[in-house]
């Protein structure tokens, strides 16, 4: 568990060091823009890339007009579900949209996990932007990166006059095709995930055991000794009075479902590849893998052997984890930006849509702070939801 000092220190020294380069260097030529907590980094090299890609004009114009549509469906009825599930928690504490399994355990490990993720889904949604803005006819002024604090984004930056001078459509064709693109990618790797062991099988053997991929502190595993990225083969159950049971483990499920079937408080040995390990069961605690039986405090993935040398055991669980991630941040990242909130493509939508309203502009203005409380308030108690 890294500790608040650790994480202050983790934030703090890479930008010390930032800022003490940039004073004894000029970077503002090269694109990047360094002060206390923030660092941006621009430059107009990606156009060349957005105008090679003009020459499939036809099929990002079919795609910017469907997202049109699409969008403009979800930016009506997302708000609807957010509501819907409040209700739902308090009425049969239920939460069909967010899954009540909030980051307890903040490591290195997973932040090098989540990075990648981060990274892809912001740099899919501003790409996607500029495609489709230079395909409609407004200019790009630059693209580039930026980290404020411990916020990673990205952007696409238009020259306004060109801008504002496309119509509606248009515009409203560049903010939606991004949050299309990011709910696009997701929906294209669900599958793919729940396919993974099919898609890996040419390179690993059939699963023969069941991979520990993290353990919980003071568990009965940590006290006794086990660590990450054991392998458990089989589990040795010793009776008095009868002789000893053997039981071959070869798969996650393969585990649980014979911990199940062992009495909580009864001493088992569990076999790995490198040692074996005398442990005791616990009564499962509310919400585990378990409704019975022996808990030993892990957290499982099936082990499958590598075909080939320099392939390691752990890499099928690590691609599986990105995927994941990669799914959740596309998700996140696509559904966020309906929600009509300062800085989002919301907000946008949200202008558009009211530009040519005869309502008077202070009214108007009053309706969107208004619709800005009203959203942050649905997504602030949704994931308050699946904490407490």
């Amino acid at each position: 568990m890294v500790s608040f000092l650790q994480i202050i220190l983790g934030i703090s020294i890479p930008w010390i060091i930032l800022i003490f380069v940039s004073s004894r260097k000029d970077l503002e030529p090269k694109g990047f823009l360094i002060g206390p907590g923030i660092l941006i980094w621009r430059t107009t090299k990606f156009k060349l890339i957005y105008a090679k890609l003009s020459r499939f004009a036809g099929l990002i114009d079919k795609f910017g007009t469907i997202s049109n549509n699409i969008v403009l469906s979800l930016f009506i009825t997302f708000p609807i579900l957010l509501v819907i599930n409040i209700v739902r928690f308090f009425t049969e504490f239920a939460s069909p949209i967010f899954v009540p399994n909030p980051i307890t355990n903040i490591d290195l490990e997973l932040v090098l996990i989540v990075l990648f993720p981060i990274i892809l889904a912001l740099v899919i949604h501003e790409f996607v932007h500029a495609i489709i803005a230079i395909n409609r006819g407004v200019e790009i002024q630059y693209s580039g990166f930026a980290i404020i604090g411990v916020v990673v984004a990205a952007f696409v930056q238009m020259v306004p006059d060109s801008l504002k001078s496309t119509n509606r459509k248009n515009r409203m064709s560049i903010i939606s095709s991004a949050i299309t693109a990011n709910l696009l990618i997701a929906i294209i790797l669900i599958p793919i995930l729940f396919s993974l062991h099919s898609i890996i099988s040419p390179l690993y053997y059939d699963s023969d055991g069941a991979i520990i991929t993290a353990i919980d502190s003071d568990g009965p595993a940590e006290i006794a000794g086990m660590f990450k990225g054991q392998v458990i083969t089989a589990i040795i159950i010793d009776d008095a009075d009868l002789p000893s049971k053997t039981i071959d483990i070869n798969s996650a499920n393969d585990l649980i479902a014979n911990l199940r079937n062992i009495e909580h408080g009864t001493e088992f040995r569990l076999i790995t590849l490198t040692i074996n390990v005398t442990i005791t069961g616990i009564q499962p605690p509310v919400g585990s893998y378990l409704i019975s039986g022996s808990y030993i405090g892990v957290s499982l993935f099936d082990y499958r052997a590598p075909k080939l040398f320099f392939m390691g055991y752990m890499v099928p669980y690590y691609v599986k984890i990105e995927l994941q991630w990669i799914i959740n941040m596309n998700l996140i990242f696509g559904l966020f930006n309906l929600l009509p909130l300062p800085f989002t493509d919301g907000s946008k939508i949200f202008d558009i849509l009211t530009e040519k309203s005869r309502t008077d502009k202070d009214v108007l203005q009053k309706l969107k702070i208004s619709v800005y409380i009203i959203s942050g308030l649905l997504i602030s108690m949704n994931i308050l939801l699946t904490i407490f």
